[in-house]
């Protein structure tokens, strides 16, 4: 069995969630594709895995062209962050913020920082306009 890798892309997820009391007055979550940094792509061109189990993330082997790599273990790094933001009158909004980026094994510490500032930034956004509404 071959899998074609083309392109690695991160997915996001922010969810919004409106409270009065303890009841829910509106829960709104959205989901993007992110485009990663250049240090996180690695090669542009495609590349060809054989030998891997279906539903497994190790792989046996990985052929680029004609050369054969050494065997290759690929991660998944989360981040997440939230905020309560208090409304007044016992309503409050909660915001959540989380990135999930597929990369390789030696890029996960460049990685979690990046979907660390990723996230930073998102939440800060969003709880600026918060604040302005």
């Amino acid at each position: 069995m071959a899998i074609s890798i083309k392109t690695k892309a991160a997915t996001a997820s922010t969810t919004v969630t409106k409270k009065k009391g303890k009841d829910v007055l509106t829960e709104e979550t959205t989901s993007e594709a992110v485009a990663l940094p250049e240090t996180l792509q690695g090669d542009k061109g495609s590349t060809e895995l054989t030998g891997a189990e279906e539903g497994s993330h190790a792989v046996t082997e990985m052929q680029q062209g004609a050369t054969l790599l050494p065997p290759v273990s690929f991660c998944e790094v989360g981040f997440a962050a939230s905020y309560t933001h208090n409304m007044g009158n016992y309503e409050s909004c909660r915001l959540e913020v989380s990135i999930k980026i597929p990369c390789l094994h030696a890029e996960i510490d460049e990685a979690f920082n990046y979907g660390k500032e990723w996230v930073d930034a998102r939440l800060s956004a969003i709880n600026d306009e918060l604040k302005a509404a």
